[in-house]
């Protein structure tokens, strides 16, 4: 889509906020297209961006939008000049805030259907979509009523972490994932492991 990306020539920050519009209503359509209902929001300061119904389940659903390998997954920022930004304190979406993230890539029109229990688990700010490849184009996660019960409970986590007997490949699906001083490697491993398996 970058052919064609901002010719009216607007200014950044109020492209970024039109570029957000623009990932909803992307996503309302492709969620409508998969045979779900869609509700939008009547308050743009809502914690979530619309609500998705499948077999009379409802799920909040935050939507973010990407044009590079990774994604932002925080709440409470906005662009446009009339934002002070010094008054805005971003924070990571956690499962109050939502049910699911679905983030919208424009460079490869792919979509990652993400529980918000994940986001929590991780906790980063910008994840690689190279870490969200267990979620890309997964709307058939919504036919398992809560997507939160997907993940692991403490107790499975710990026993996960401590067994000697997971062999991690570092290297399969995880490349070029820059880690943070201090972070949990195998934790953010194992997290994308058992997610993958979860959805298989």
């Amino acid at each position: 889509m970058k052919k064609f990306q901002n010719l009216t020539k607007l200014p950044d920050g109020s492209f970024r906020s039109l570029k957000g519009y623009a990932g909803e209503s992307i996503i309302s359509g492709l969620a409508m297209y998969a045979g779900y209902m869609i509700y939008i929001q009547a308050w743009r300061d809502s914690k979530y961006d619309l609500i998705l119904d499948h077999d009379g389940t409802l799920f909040r659903c935050s939507v973010k939008t990407t044009s590079t390998s990774s994604v932002n997954v925080t709440t409470g920022t906005r662009s446009g000049q009339q934002i002070q930004k010094d008054k805005v304190k971003p924070q990571l979406i956690t499962r109050k805030d939502c049910d699911v993230v679905i983030v919208y890539s424009f460079n490869t029109n792919s979509t990652y259907v993400v529980p918000s229990s994940f986001i929590q688990a991780v906790k980063r700010d910008n994840i690689s979509l190279n870490l969200l490849e267990p979620f890309k184009d997964k709307w058939k996660i919504f036919r398992c009523k809560i997507p939160n019960k997907l993940a692991p409970t403490q107790v499975q986590m710990r026993n996960l972490l401590k067994s000697k007997n997971i062999k991690i490949n570092y290297k399969k699906k995880l490349d070029g994932i820059k880690f943070k001083a201090g972070e949990n490697k195998k934790r953010i491993h194992l997290l994308h492991s058992y997610y993958s398996k979860q959805l298989e």
